[in-house]
C-alpha cells in the first residue's frame, strides 16, 4: 500500500503549483538516489530461451512450491500453485496465499542466461502489479508482493536493476534438500 500511495505521488501532476503558493523551488537536478557516475544501459528487449520450459525451470518451480520457507518474511505461507493464471491471461510461475496477502514467484534455473534473469526482473514488476490490482478488484487490501528465485548467482548489474526496481532476488542452491 505504500508503494501505491508513493506512485500516486510521483504521478501527481500539480506539484510546481503547490512549490509556488509555498514559496519553494523545484530541484532542477536528478533524483539524488538515482544519479550514477555510470552509463545506464537500456533494458535488455531479446536474447532469452524462447524454448519450452527446461526440466531444470519445471523442478525449481516444484520445488520452490513445496518449499515455502525459502520466501522468507513474516508471513508463513502454505504451499504453493504452479502455473496460476492472472485475469489477464499472463502466468506466474509459483503464487503463494495467505489471508495477510499474496507473493507472486519468478524461478530462473541455473540454465538461465543473463537476459532470461533480467526478463525475470521484469516479470516480477509486473506480477506484482497484476496481484495488486486483481486483489483490489475483489475488494481486498492490495497486499501481493513478488520474489525471483533463481539457482544461479545474480551478476552485479542485475542486482542493482532488481534493487532500483524494488525486486527482492533469492539464490537458492541448485541441489536442494
Amino acid at each position: 500500500m505504500a508503494e501505491e500511495t508513493m506512485d500516486e505521488v510521483f504521478r501527481f501532476q500539480e506539484w510546481d503549483e503547490i512549490l509556488d503558493r509555498c514559496g519553494f523551488e523545484a530541484l532542477k537536478d536528478e533524483i539524488p538516489g538515482l544519479q550514477s557516475d555510470k552509463k545506464q544501459k537500456e533494458p535488455c528487449k531479446g536474447g532469452w530461451s524462447t524454448e519450452p520450459e527446461s526440466l531444470e525451470h519445471q523442478a525449481l518451480k516444484k520445488w520452490v512450491a513445496e518449499n515455502p520457507c525459502v520466501l522468507g518474511g513474516r508471513i508463513q505461507f502454505g504451499f504453493g500453485k504452479i502455473e496460476w493464471q492472472f485475469a489477464s491471461a499472463d502466468r506466474m510461475d509459483v503464487l503463494f496465499e495467505h489471508k495477510d496477502g499474496c507473493m507472486a514467484v519468478e524461478v530462473k534455473a541455473a540454465n538461465a542466461n543473463d537476459a532470461d534473469l533480467e526478463r525475470g526482473i521484469y516479470q516480477c514488476i509486473k506480477y506484482r502489479a497484476l496481484l495488486r490490482a486483481e486483489m483490489k478488484a475483489s475488494s481486498k487490501i492490495p497486499n501481493g508482493s513478488s520474489l525471483l528465485i533463481t539457482e544461479r548467482r545474480i551478476p552485479a548489474p542485475l542486482q542493482e536493476l532488481a534493487d532500483l526496481l524494488g525486486v527482492r532476488v533469492k539464490e537458492v542452491p541448485i541441489k536442494k534438500d
